[in-house]
Order: structure tokens, then C-alpha cells, then sequence
């Protein structure tokens, strides 16, 4: 493998990232008003996060410090112990953390 197409198998994945992320934030509401060049700088900052079933996304009464887009699977939301919501891939939530 030589370098150059190593480098330009990299460049492919990230290109490929990035507009996948684009797609997720064109559809949050809350992203509408930002141009192309804004959406591709919050794009390349998102970071995957993987979960289990089961596990605590986040947890009801602490302080909101992240923004979630599902790419995949099924998030149950619960409110005082009761399921509220089930959202899914293209779903998101925690946007009101960006926000204070």
C-alpha cells in the first residue's frame, strides 16, 4: 500500500462522514439557519458513540452537555420511571444543551 493511496482512502472515509453527518443536521430544526460551511464544521466535530442496550444515554435531572443524532438502533425515553418516546435513526435529542 503506498502512501498516496492511503491518504486518499482516508480522505474518502472522512468525505463520506461528513456528508452522512450534513444529512443528520439539515434535518434538526435547530440547524437550519447555519450555511453549508457551518453544517461541514459542525459535521466534522460529531464524534460516534456507541451504546447497549440498556444503557443510560442520559439520565433525567442532570445537566444537558451533549447533542445526540441516532444513526442507528433505538433510544426509549423515560420520563419520572415511564417510557415517553422511542426515537430512531435520524432522530436526535439533547439540542437544548447547545443552547446554555
Amino acid at each position: 500500500l503506498d502512501q498516496t493511496t492511503f491518504k486518499n482512502i482516508i480522505v474518502i472515509g472522512v468525505i463520506k462522514k461528513r456528508e452522512k453527518y450534513m444529512e443528520f443536521l439539515k434535518r434538526c430544526q435547530l440547524m437550519q439557519a447555519l450555511n453549508d460551511l457551518e453544517l461541514m464544521t459542525l459535521a466534522d466535530s460529531l464524534e460516534t458513540r456507541t451504546f447497549n442496550k440498556g444503557d443510560e444515554v442520559i439520565t433525567q435531572g442532570d445537566v444537558g452537555q451533549d447533542f445526540f443524532v441516532i444513526e442507528s438502533g433505538k433510544v426509549q425515553c423515560i420520563k419520572d420511571g415511564k417510557p415517553v418516546l422511542e426515537l430512531c435513526s435520524g432522530d436526535y435529542f439533547g439540542e437544548i444543551a447547545l443552547l446554555y
